[in-house]
């Protein structure tokens, strides 16, 4: 977001907060965008958004062989108390974009936020969203940025859906299961799943978990996978490993988010295959990176997973 594209944003409240949650979103991928500290560094504290303290500590980590995404990824969790339009304006100024050409994708996919709140034209009307409910009819309603959601798609724009029953909203193709524009009133998986809520189906081996899905379960495995992609760490395993040419023993295969959302939409899952796919997102990346710190982001998404599923499922199987 130079300055050049800055000044054509039309910023409102909601497009504020979703550029928030997707840089939340995208610290990871900025972070390994950044492979070296200057002129990053430098540009941070030239333009006080760093302390000389903070900046003198992150070139000493540096020296002292601290990777430097990592060091990258602390500076960005700091700035997240003064995140501003000014900071991605820095961010993403021409001698970034230069020196970091990874930056690029990153840059693009808060360009496709912009565009979904149709914030790129003084002129463009904020998006109509309907209120929850009567009480509510005065609020405001902000896209939900999924973590792995890129924006539109190329071939057009996306068509942004607000749930009827939930301040939640989501690009059509993003919700989990893709969102049915004619269906109206619309309710998301998570106003479906809350609906639904206060039966745990208990699964005992061959019973339940290697038949295929009673509507229940599928509802319940697209909740559990829909709220993994809402998790800060999920944009890391969304796409096809970026290793995946590295596979072999002791990895039997490859496994993704995206890939366990074709699936799942195809509904040829059982509730064994399903739990047996998300564990081996989380142990294929463990394994990979096991004598790295690296190895230890997607902890608190495995963890959060494996807790929604005791809520969702009580399953007796061999892990």
């Amino acid at each position: 977001m130079a300055v050049s594209v800055s000044r054509r944003i039309t910023m409102t409240r909601p497009l504020e907060e979703a550029l928030f949650q997707h840089f939340i979103h995208q610290k990871l991928e900025i972070a390994y965008a950044i492979n070296k500290p200057f002129p990053f560094f430098e540009g941070l504290r030239d333009n006080n958004f760093i302390t000389d303290t903070l900046y003198r500590e992150s070139l000493e980590a540096c020296r002292n062989l601290v990777p430097v995404s990592r060091v990258v990824y602390n500076i960005l969790t700091k700035l997240e108390k003064t995140f501003s339009l000014s900071f991605l304006e820095m961010l993403f100024g021409h001698i970034n974009l230069y020196e970091y050409p990874s930056l690029m994708a990153v840059f693009k996919s808060f360009k496709n936020v912009v565009t979904s709140h149709r914030g790129w034209s003084r002129s463009a009307a904020a998006p109509q969203e309907a209120p929850a409910s009567t009480a509510e009819r005065s609020s405001v309603r902000p896209l939900l940025p999924l973590p792995a959601c890129q924006g539109p798609p190329p071939s057009g724009p996306s068509l942004v859906l607000c749930c009827d029953t939930c301040p939640r909203a989501f690009h059509e193709n993003c919700h989990i299961p893709p969102a049915v524009a004619k269906r109206r009133p619309w309710s998301c998986t998570f106003c479906r799943m809350r609906e639904a809520s206060g039966s745990q189906r208990c699964l005992r081996g061959s019973e339940g978990l290697a038949r295929q899905m009673l509507p229940e379960e599928q509802l319940k495995c697209e909740f559990l996978l829909l709220k993994a992609y809402c998790h800060p760490q999920s944009s890391f395993f969304a796409e096809t490993p970026r290793n995946i040419q590295d596979y072999g023993e002791p990895f039997k295969e490859a496994m993704w988010l995206d890939l366990v959302k074709e699936r799942l939409a195809e509904r040829v899952y059982t509730v064994a295959w399903f739990l047996r796919d998300m564990r081996l997102i989380f142990r294929n990346h463990q394994m990979f990176y096991r004598a790295s710190d690296f190895g230890q982001i997607g902890l608190d998404l495995e963890a959060e997973f494996e807790k929604d599923l005791k809520k969702m499922f009580t399953v007796h199987e061999a892990r």
